[in-house]
């Protein structure tokens, strides 16, 4: 039974040396090229079994049906594996021997079907083997390529913080965090009170207009035109006054806008009032929840909004 498989797998091989060739009809000329593939797999099939019956005296249908199938799966996985024309030139030879693989793997395959466990063991480790040498490096490759994917998507995200506005929000106790979002120029923080309020707590870096007294009563009033010089004080007479140094807030005391370490940090209610709902509250926070929330702000450390963000809803990240 060993002769006969070892004889089986020189003459596979040698059979396959037309393999590479077969390959290119089938992708230049198909009406030839799968008729001669079809016609060298049998092929393969028939020399097996005919090589094991010779050398055991018994009929060996199942062996050539193994072979066949088996060279089947080989000549698609090594083409794959090498995926050119030819595929292992050798001048010497004046052959491509990228197929010969296909012969030992047949007959390893039609060891499973002969009578003899030890040697049906030994085909099914050969089997083994063949399926091995592809795929491992295969998952290898692979889980290299996950690893440098999420290390680029490391690397990304840590430059994005690095250049990230981070939101303001509250140390009062009045108020929780339900949504924050950082951004290249604006961060946002939405709350909610204890007793239903919503609170939106934004920043505006824009050092050019951050002390004037006129861009923070415009942010706060929600004024549907564009910010331009010839919006002055007079327009926010009974709206909007100075409220000490650097802070200013809406006469009803339904917004306030302080200077915050430098940047321009506005807070209030959402401006849309579908938001208020979006965030879990049930009304307009009042005048009270302003002042308290403006009193105790807190700008977000990265580490913090990373682990904030982390523990929100998706549809609340912001990012």
């Amino acid at each position: 039974m060993l002769a006969g498989l070892a004889i089986a797998a020189v003459v596979g091989s040698l059979l396959m040396l037309a393999a590479p060739a077969i390959v290119t009809a089938v992708f230049f000329a198909p009406a030839f090229g799968i008729p001669e593939t079809i016609v060298l797999l049998v092929a393969v099939g028939l020399a097996t079994g005919g090589i094991l019956q010779l050398f055991t005296g018994r009929r060996q249908i199942g062996a050539g049906v193994l072979a066949s199938l088996a060279a089947t799966a080989a000549l698609i996985v090594l083409f794959i594996m090498t995926p050119r024309i030819p595929m292992n030139w050798i001048p010497a030879l004046k052959a491509d021997i990228g197929m010969l693989p296909a012969g030992p793997i047949a007959a390893a395959a039609a060891a499973l079907a002969l009578r003899r466990w030890w040697i049906r063991i030994g085909g099914a480790v050969v089997l083994l083997a063949a399926i091995a040498v592809p795929s491992v490096p295969a998952v290898i490759a692979g889980v290299e390529q996950r690893a440098a994917e999420a290390e680029q998507e490391r690397q990304a995200r840590e430059s994005e913080l690095a250049e990230m506005e981070m939101p303001v929000t509250t140390e009062w106790d009045g108020a929780h965090v339900r949504g924050a979002s950082g951004g290249d120029w604006d961060a946002i923080a939405d709350l909610v009170t204890s007793d239903g309020g919503a609170l939106e707590i934004v920043v505006y870096d824009d050092p050019a207009e951050t002390g004037r007294n006129e861009f923070a009563c415009w942010l706060m009033d929600h004024l549907g035109s564009s910010f331009d010089e010839t919006i002055t004080m007079d327009r926010y007479t009974g709206i909007c006054e100075a409220n000490g140094p650097g802070a200013w807030r809406l006469v009803d005391g339904s917004a306030q806008a302080v200077v915050f370490e430098g940047r321009l940090v506005t807070i209030g209610s959402p401006p849309v009032e579908s938001q208020i709902a979006d965030i879990g509250a049930a009304r307009p926070a009042t005048a009270g929840e302003v002042a308290a929330a403006a009193a105790r702000l807190h700008t977000m450390t990265r580490d913090e909004y990373v682990e904030f963000v982390s523990k929100l809803p998706s549809e609340r990240r912001g990012l």
